[in-house]
């Protein structure tokens, strides 16, 4: 969808400039006939001229539509992995020029190489900052506020929201965020990664030293570990509710779980793990529905990607797409793959050799949209309800690069869905 910032609130303006245009040109009436009558000049009256004066005032408040009429909310920015605050500076100038009055407050909290903290530490320190400034002025964030998260920060702001059942937060907007993972980074991201993390591979990503570690493990999916996934990822998996509600704990001695979870130690990741069936993972499914109810309380939900973003693989990622299994409306896998998935897996499978960090695909596994996910058929998250609703809104954009979203063309973009999500 496309929204333009033009909507009846500008029919008040012209209400009150009409009334104003015809008590002036009343006054000049009556004074045109003092005049031919007395033969001498008149001044506006005084009565008249107080009218005038407080419909030109009211016309004025209510030409602000969107930045008095509508009270515009204000927007909290959280930037993405090794970056800071000030990475949104572009961007805040940009909204700001366009649409005077926008309160934009970027979040100092987990910049540079301490992005690296694992996600959840983030989103509760996002949590605490957000509580402190709505506690300092309540009456600016009475009717809650939004927020515009960049890259690995759009996984941390979706967390808050999913996890937070008294989220105040109205409109949600992730530009490039990897929402449904990422199995390998462009060149650009590659250098910004520590050097160790490199030297890995995938198989340590799940592993609970790893995800207390290393932000980006938090968030990776490779779907030939989709049963290490589940278990260890401790952001993506439980937000996107591919998790068990609860999980294993324990080790080589004693390894358990809470009724009804079958567990067992895992020789080859040294931990205690799920027993999963590898055919039928869906089983863990679904099991976390607060996280669907608090994401549905948005009135809006903004994903923006591009095929040009050159940082995150696959870049269906950050409008929900990813490497899924074909399912039915109930939930059920579908066994065979198609010859176009193998061929979109090779390309994929030497695109992730070259980054030297992922693995390669398998069947049932292929490339599908949003809509036709695993996560989205099966409402682990609630997607096609939300698009129902009219509250979803997804969109990609040829050209833009991976912190472009930032800049320039960015920019544009962003200004056509501020005027009517933002405020």
């Amino acid at each position: 969808s496309k929204y333009s910032s033009n909507n009846l609130s500008d029919l008040p303006t012209a209400f009150f400039c009409f009334i104003a245009l015809y008590l002036t040109l009343l006054d000049e009436y009556i004074g045109d006939t003092c005049r031919s009558a007395r033969g001498r000049s008149r001044m506006m009256s005084p009565v008249l001229y107080l009218l005038f004066l407080l419909l030109t005032l009211l016309a004025e408040k209510a030409e602000g539509g969107d930045e008095s009429g509508r009270a515009k909310l204000p927007v909290f920015f959280m930037h993405g992995i090794n970056d800071g605050a000030g990475s949104g500076g572009s961007l805040e100038h940009c909204i700001k020029e366009a649409f005077p009055g926008t309160e934009w407050m970027a979040l100092n909290i987990a910049e540079g190489n301490e992005s690296y903290q694992n996600v959840m530490d983030q989103v509760r320190t996002m949590k605490d900052r957000i509580q402190k400034k709505a506690a300092e002025d309540p009456e600016n964030f009475k009717n809650g506020y939004n927020l515009v998260c960049h890259s690995q920060g759009a996984v941390i702001c979706r967390a808050l929201v999913s996890t937070w059942s008294e989220h105040q937060v109205q409109t949600f907007v992730s530009l490039a965020g990897p929402q449904m993972g990422v199995e390998g980074y462009g060149q650009g991201v590659l250098k910004s990664l520590p050097g160790w993390a490199l030297s890995l591979g995938t198989e340590v990503f799940y592993t609970p030293p790893m995800q207390r570690q290393a932000s980006f493990a938090n968030y990776w999916k490779d779907v030939n570990m989709y049963s290490r996934y589940q278990m260890f990822s401790s952001a993506l998996a439980v937000i996107n509710n591919e998790a068990p509600a609860h999980r294993c704990e324990g080790g080589f001695l004693k390894c358990h779980g809470t009724p009804g979870v079958s567990c067992a130690f895992d020789y080859e990741t040294v931990s205690c793990q799920l027993k999963v069936d590898q055919q039928r993972p869906e089983k863990l499914w679904n099991l976390n529905p607060e996280m669907k109810t608090n994401f549905q309380k948005l009135r809006h939900a903004v994903f923006l990607g591009s095929k040009d973003d050159g940082a995150i693989i696959p870049w269906q990622s950050t409008v929900w797409g990813y490497w899924s299994r074909a399912v039915t409306e109930s939930g059920e896998a579908v066994a065979e793959a198609t010859a176009e998935a193998g061929e979109v897996s090779s390309i994929a499978r030497r695109r992730l050799e070259e980054t030297s960090v992922g693995q390669s695909h398998h069947a049932p596994w292929s490339m599908r949209p949003w809509n036709e996910t695993d996560v989205a058929v099966s409402g682990l998250v609630p997607l096609k309800a939300m698009d129902s609703e009219g509250k979803l809104h997804i969109r990609s954009v040829d050209g833009v690069g991976h912190t472009d979203w930032l800049h320039g063309k960015g920019c544009e973009v962003m200004k056509e869905w501020w005027g009517d999500l933002l405020s």
